[in-house]
């Protein structure tokens, strides 16, 4: 189950000094767009995100029919730690 706490994001990433690196996401939100959906999987997603050693940040805008999601990672290595669903063991 997905929690529905609130996790502090910033609307811009505290990242330190380059170089890092980014990860987008986009998505396309439907006629039937569930927003608190939305925000409880973002939410759990930040949270395992945020155990695993690389993580940097997040941030997160919407806009009308869009999503657009950007996290930072210390390392390619922290990326693919990521990508391959590491956090799941968690």
């Amino acid at each position: 189950m997905m929690p529905t706490t609130k996790m502090p994001v910033s609307k811009l990433a505290r990242t330190p000094p380059p170089p890092y690196y980014s990860v987008s996401t986009t998505t396309e939100l439907s006629a039937t767009y569930d927003r608190q959906q939305h925000t409880n999987v973002g939410v759990f997603l930040f949270q395992q995100a945020h155990e695993l050693d690389g993580f940097l940040g997040l941030e997160v805008f919407f806009e009308e029919e869009a999503a657009i999601a950007v996290s930072y990672w210390q390392d390619m290595e922290s990326v693919d730690r990521w990508r391959n669903g590491q956090f799941l063991d968690l």
